[in-house]
Order: C-alpha cells, then structure tokens, then sequence
C-alpha cells in the first residue's frame, strides 16, 4: 500500500537548466534497510548525474543507479557521505528512457530523509515521476526519499544543439560485415567539433572517421576501447552549409553494428 502524505507539498512547476531540486526533508523514517529513492524518466541525453544527499539520510552506504526493472547500471559508494554531500553516476542515459536513483546501507539499517512531493516534478532535462521505498520498485506518489538534488550534464548540449538517433531496436552481425557504416550530415552554422555516442548494440568498432561528403578523411579517432553508450570526440571545426559523414570500422574485420528505424531528415 502506498504511504499517505501530511504536510507541505513541493513545487512541481518546470524549472530551468541542469539543476532539480527535490525539497527539503520534513523528517527521517528511521530503521530502514530497504532501497529508497526516486523514478525519473529523462527527456535528452545525459551524461552524467550528481546527486545530493537528503539533509536527514543518515547510515547509507551504497547509491545505485538502475534501469526501471531494478537491474543495476552503476553502483557508487556513499558510506562516508553524510547529508548535503553529493555524488556522482558517470553512465550516459538515454533520452526518453526511464531509471531509478537508490540508496541502502547493505542490509543494515539506515535513517532516510524524505518529504512530501507533488510529482511530476521537472527541469529541462529530466521528469521525477514518484518515490520509491521499497527494494521491489513500490511507488509512492507522495513522498521523496533520500535524495533532494540532482544536477544533470550533458556535454553535447553544453557545446551546442544535441541530436538522439534512436535507440538500436537491433543488431546486425555476419560473415563479411566489415565495410564503414555510420550517418551523413550537413551543416547550418559553423561548428566547432562533433560528441559521438556509440549506440547500445555496435560492439567491435576499432576505429571512427569523420569525412568530407566526398569521402577524405578530416580526423580519425581509435574507439576500439569504447563500448556501447561510450562517447568519442572529433576536434575539428566545420563548415556551415556543407555536408560530412561520421563512420565506424574495424579496419577490415568484422564487427556488429546497431541499428534503428529513423525517420529523415532529423534536425537540430
């Protein structure tokens, strides 16, 4: 049964920029030992989320970062944080996806702060939809746990207009897959480098290109470190109005690309 509510409830107005506030704790629910946190769904790409802990969070040891079933992206230790520090998740998310930000003290027990909330609550990148206080997911739509900040980045965006191509609905891979593959574009200002993004299901790439709409090579960057939802760089300045293409290789062997159905042009 989801907990009821007493007292002031947040603001769930829209606000600007990178930063989500959450509100301040009212209290602690003592004694627990459950995770605890809250559900966002993200509405762009974003590379990195900071999160702060609630001022009455008290005995935490781990924060973990999960995909809307429960399953663990990234996990960071919070045991000599108290509250108002804050720390970070460094895995990409992907726009338009759902996840939860948890916190427990490894099955001991724990102090969480929390207040009331009326959710939805919004900044641009990003939609808090409801608390979460059990292990399992259990929601509530009237409270906020352990966490009352996020601060989200997106590099893309912060160097200019950022474009999702979609997430790979599936791979393709087999004997003699080993020619480049990747995206064409064309310019309408000056730019003065590109943040590329492996999709989720390319897996064996060694090497990235960024090329004229004839073909020269203008930059090349080894990627054979990278994994999918990993990001590489091209340093070099373009043109405005002119077109370019960014492909991938494994210089000759074969390699699984991921793929979407898209629907051209897509702008920025």
């Amino acid at each position: 049964m989801e907990e009821t509510s007493t007292g002031v409830e947040t603001n769930n107005k829209t606000v600007p920029g990178g930063i989500l506030n959450l509100g301040s704790d009212e209290g602690k629910q003592v004694g627990q030992q459950n995770r605890a946190g809250i559900r966002l769904e993200t509405k762009e790409i974003i590379d990195t989320l900071q999160c702060r802990l609630s001022a009455q969070t008290a005995g935490v040891i781990t924060a973990y970062l999960t995909d809307d079933s429960g399953t663990v992206i990234e996990r960071q230790t919070v045991a000599t944080l108290k509250g108002g520090d804050t720390f970070e998740f460094e895995a990409a998310l992907k726009a338009g996806k759902s996840y939860r930000i948890l916190c427990d003290a490894q099955g001991y027990d724990y102090s969480r702060g929390r207040t009331t909330a009326s959710y939805p609550l919004e900044s641009d990148s990003l939609v808090v939809t409801h608390g979460i206080y059990n292990g399992s997911g259990a929601p509530s739509n009237t409270y906020r746990y352990c966490i009352d900040q996020i601060r989200t980045s997106n590099t893309a965006a912060e160097k200019g207009a950022a474009i999702d191509l979609a997430t790979d609905d599936e791979t393709q891979s087999w004997n003699g897959l080993n020619k480049q593959s990747g995206v064409r574009i064309e310019t309408t200002a000056s730019i003065d480098g590109l943040i590329c993004r492996l999709s989720e299901n390319t897996t064996g790439l060694t090497t990235a290109y960024l090329t004229t709409d004839s073909g020269d090579v203008l930059e090349r960057q080894t990627i054979a470190t990278l994994e999918a939802g990993n990001s590489f760089t091209f340093d070099t300045s373009l043109a405005p109005a002119e077109a370019y293409w960014i492909i991938c290789d494994a210089r000759g062997d074969d390699y699984i690309r991921g793929r979407a159905e898209v629907t051209y042009p897509v702008r920025a």
